[in-house]
């Protein structure tokens, strides 16, 4: 079978927030201290993992930012349309 991307290219983008996929995103996140819990979705773990890698150290915006990212999994509605 043929794959797009070489080992390298591959061990490349398991380093990368932004490109890590499945149990490359989870390792990241147990690098930075930051374990992913089962009932979080990787794309919202992945916005809040952003946030506590790179957001400043020791403030509450970095925190409220993290949660905001977690959480908003439950405020988007899946399978309806809101007009306003």
């Amino acid at each position: 079978m043929l794959t797009a991307y070489s080992q390298c290219e591959i061990a490349f983008r398991d380093t990368l927030i932004h490109k890590a996929e499945g149990r490359a995103l989870d390792r990241l996140g147990l690098f930075y201290g930051f374990p992913r819990l089962a009932i979080f979705e990787r794309q919202y773990f992945r916005k809040a993992l952003l946030e506590v890698a790179f957001g400043r150290r020791g403030t509450y915006r970095t925190l409220f930012k993290a949660l905001e990212a977690l959480f908003d999994q439950y405020s988007v509605r899946k399978g309806t349309r809101t007009i306003m």
